[in-house]
């Protein structure tokens, strides 16, 4: 670009190329923006579904425990007894 130039025309040439490059450039930021959205909802789902559900399993584990330690049954009981509680595992 000859911007020095004092013709007007390499003036319009400079504005306009600064023009393409710049939609170019806001066009990458908003794809850009688009990923970082998506990565941020797969988180989320992440984070807090997924860890609610395996939240979810573990007190289901938990119960059972806690119901087997209170049968008679010496066998299953003294071998559940033994595993520690798992209730906020998930929260630690």
């Amino acid at each position: 670009c000859c911007c020095f130039s004092p013709n007007n025309v390499c003036h319009m040439e400079c504005l306009s190329g600064f023009k393409t490059e710049w939609e170019k450039f806001s066009a990458e930021v908003d794809r850009h923006g688009k990923q970082l959205a998506t990565a941020q909802k797969s988180f989320d789902s992440l984070a807090g579904t997924r860890s609610n559900q395996l939240q979810r399993q573990l007190n289901r584990i938990d119960e059972l425990q806690v119901a087997r330690e209170s049968d008679d049954d010496e066998e299953t009981g003294a071998e559940l007894s033994e595993w520690p509680p798992l209730r906020g595992v998930a929260s630690a």
